[in-house]
């Protein structure tokens, strides 16, 4: 299993790719942006264009995956995913794209991806999906925006990540939702826009690496 966790995107390409462990004109990302369907559509649509260009420069292929289209019939999910090296929950608002999650199906499929190879990636709202617990981003993102709410994260690493983290426009509120959750004993790591996580799992133990932005890794959780 192997998830690269980041706050603002991918700091760092070479360790990215490195990670990845693919020539990089072998890799293929599926980009998930649902985590913007609160976003009028138009909005919606250059967020989506500019962040595959963006992903262009780093992989050989890169397309959009809107699991909005799998809603109601998921079937068919599970081999398109199968089709990329990696997948990549982008940012925007945490119970909306928690919400699309649930909605397709994602959310039950995603564990067998991992074992199966792919790598999941993911940043700010799209790298606190996949800890225990949304409690307390609600006070990050409007919660209302989703028709359902959830809380509950994919579990998929047992740490709350807090990304933004000594980011003068939202460092009181991570504060406070860093310090409520490690009340209600919730293990957090912080991370700024230029830092990240690269998470994996070998032999059922599971190793945290953290990035500086010198790039050096920094052993945190094993």
């Amino acid at each position: 299993m192997k998830l690269y966790l980041s706050s603002y995107r991918i700091p760092d390409v070479e360790t990215f790719l490195r990670f990845i462990n693919k020539p990089k004109d072998k890799i293929k990302l599926g980009l998930i942006l649902n985590a913007k369907d609160d976003k009028p559509d138009k909005e919606r649509l250059e967020k989506s264009k500019e962040l595959i260009l963006y992903f262009k420069d780093i992989v050989s292929y890169v397309e959009e995956i809107d699991l909005r289209n799998f809603y109601k019939n998921n079937n068919e999910l599970e081999s398109t995913l199968k089709r990329f090296d990696v997948l990549w929950f982008n940012g925007g608002n945490t119970f909306m794209l928690r919400y699309s999650l649930k909605e397709s199906g994602l959310d039950g499929m995603i564990k067998a991806l991992l074992e199966e190879g792919i790598v999941v990636g993911g940043d700010s709202a799209g790298a606190i999906v996949l800890g225990p617990t949304l409690k307390y981003f609600d006070s990050a993102d409007d919660p209302s925006v989703a028709p359902i709410q959830i809380y509950e994260g994919l579990n998929m690493i047992d740490t709350s990540i807090i990304p933004h983290w000594e980011s003068e426009k939202y460092q009181s509120i991570l504060t406070k939702i860093e310090e409520s959750l490690s009340y209600d004993g919730y293990k957090t790591r912080t991370i700024t826009d230029e830092q990240f996580l690269l998470a994996e799992t070998k032999e059922n133990k599971d190793s945290f690496l953290l990035y500086t932005p010198q790039h050096s890794g920094k052993k945190i959780n094993k």
